[in-house]
């Protein structure tokens, strides 16, 4: 009897880790070095570029950790590039920007990582001032972005850009409000949350955030979306305890 019931628990432990694989959501964050951590982590490989990788970066770490203390364990992609922008700027320039590269990405991470549930979160446009792209373009660029995403089976959530010493972001946020709004995307507003835990002191060099201002976004991210929009897990053990009991 002892030897059946190993047998019947060594058998079911691979097919409940399948489960829990695939029901895991799908959580893709997207944007410039504001997500990729790359003007802040010193040992992002000499690349600005995350490529889609899994824990890479503390808005990866962090989020996942959360997620997973949640009892929501999710698969979470790392699209930042840094020095990006959201979309060309009117000579041309910005390569690799959001616009071109989202629908790319987001299919990479959905083949790589099959889920029935899939979200991106936008954090995108805080070049836009230095490539000469206006507020507006920012925004238009934004309404695409959230077009593309949807097509490819993702929710998009977009959040506000976070302060900056060197200039204002209230016209780029205004845009990304007017954006969401007009696509009728869930919005959080990333800038007044992180002015509300502290503001410029979280940032390390008056752009990019230190790890406490990281935890301030993935807690964002979380409480104003996450939490509501992916169901909570019960510990999969349970059913296999059970059939034992029931032997």
């Amino acid at each position: 009897m002892t030897n059946r019931l190993t047998l019947i628990f060594v058998l079911l432990l691979p097919l409940c880790a399948w489960a829990q694989e695939e029901d895991r959501a799908l959580v893709v964050v997207f944007g410039d070095s504001i997500t990729s951590e790359s003007g802040y982590d010193e040992s992002s490989s000499g690349s600005f570029a995350r490529n889609g990788a899994l824990n890479a970066g503390l808005p990866s770490q962090l989020l996942t950790q959360i997620l997973n203390e949640s009892r929501r364990p999710s698969l979470v992609p790392n699209w930042g590039h840094g020095g990006t922008t959201t979309g060309r700027a009117p000579d041309g320039s910005g390569q690799n920007n959001g616009v071109e590269r989202i629908s790319g990405n987001l299919a990479s991470s959905k083949a790589t990582y099959p889920s029935t549930q899939k979200i991106v979160l936008i954090l995108y446009g805080t070049n836009d001032f230095g490539f000469g792209i206006p507020a507006s373009d920012t925004g238009f660029n934004t309404q695409i972005m959230i077009d593309r995403a949807r097509a490819q089976g993702f929710i998009p959530v977009v959040g506000t850009l976070t302060p900056r010493a060197s200039r204002s972001v209230a016209s780029v946020n205004s845009a990304i409000k007017s954006a969401a709004s007009i696509k009728n995307a869930k919005l959080v507003d990333i800038f007044t949350l992180f002015n509300a835990a502290g503001g410029m002191s979280l940032l390390i060099d008056g752009l990019h955030p230190t790890t406490a201002g990281y935890q301030v976004i993935a807690q964002s991210w979380f409480d104003e979306f996450l939490e509501q929009n992916i169901e909570a897990k019960s510990p999969v053990i349970a059913p296999i305890i059970f059939l034992l009991l029931d032997e």
